[in-house]
This record gives C-alpha cells, structure tokens and sequence, in this order.
C-alpha cells in the first residue's frame, strides 16, 4: 500500500469521472463505467453500477413480473464492479452492521469484508460499506474485485469513498 501512495503522489491518481444522481455525488475513475438501470423495491433503489466491465441489464422481465440479480455473470482479470443502492427501512438499526467504523460523506458508515453479495462471480475481495444517512435511510455500496491490481483498486475504491457527499 505505501508503494501504490508513492506512486499515486509521483504519477498522480489516474483520470476521474463525476458521478451525480438520486441524492448524492462522488468521483470515481474513468476507466470504471458508470451504467445504471431501473431496478427498485419498495424499500430500495439502484443509484448506480460502476465496472471495468460492460455489464447487462440485471433483471429478467416476463410476463409475470421481473426478478434481478447481479449485472454481470463473472468478473475478468483484473475487474472492478460496484453497486450503489439507497434504502428506507423503519426498522433500520445501525448498530447492529458489522464492519469497521469510518466517517462518509459526514455519515456514519461501516466497510464489512464478510459480505457474500459478490459470490458467484469470481471476486477474490468484496466488501460492503453501509452508510447511515438517516434513522431509517441508508446507502450501500458494494465493490467486488478480482486480481491482478486488487491492492490499486482497492484504493482508488477508498479515493472514490473520500468524495462521497450526499444531499442535505
């Protein structure tokens, strides 16, 4: 990691893009595509997909309805995807989420290793990051990595953590 920081204040951090939409803001780098599709619940809402990869629209529509799933079917070599999804739950109680503490985008968040939302899809690293924003709303933000380049793409990840803003 001490190398990857030297690097980036040598060669400086590679290209970013902006992204802006359903109630928050952060920069990520332009080589991870953002790609967004329709896919709600009552009590959540796709912010957005960012990859490496070209992804496919994660739900199967029938006649009886709709069932989605992940938007890709495996991570390449090298390959970065990450989920943004807002949430409402009465319920919610941030003190029951795992993980280590940390502060985004002036919230409260917590970045857990044990997630299991990237199984299936050859990620050698997932982590989930829940973001409390409000006594019933919070944000996740899953990233699911395949090697090569895990230790530089798990911190461009926390590069597009630290411009996380939301609006208040």
């Amino acid at each position: 990691m001490k190398l990857l920081a030297a690097a980036l204040l040598l060669l400086g951090p590679p290209p970013f893009a902006h992204f802006s939409g359903s109630g928050m803001s952060f920069d990520y780098p332009a080589a991870w595509r953002a790609q967004t599709w329709k896919v709600s619940t009552a009590r959540s809402s796709l912010v957005t997909y960012l990859s490496t990869q070209r992804l496919h629209d994660p739900c199967v529509h029938t006649p009886a309805g709709s069932r989605c799933g992940l938007p890709l079917d495996r991570l390449h070599g090298g390959g970065v995807f990450v989920a943004v999804t807002r949430y409402g739950s009465p319920g919610f109680d941030f003190a029951r989420v795992a993980g280590r503490p940390r502060t985004i985008g002036g919230y409260r968040a917590r970045i857990d290793a044990r997630t299991h939302a990237c199984d299936g899809i050859g990620a050698h690293i997932a982590l989930a990051v829940t973001i409390a924003t409000g006594s019933s709303e919070y944000t996740i933000v899953v990233v699911c990595m395949r090697a090569p380049y895990l230790i530089a793409n798990r911190a461009l990840f926390d590069l597009l953590l630290g411009t996380v803003q939301f609006e208040r």
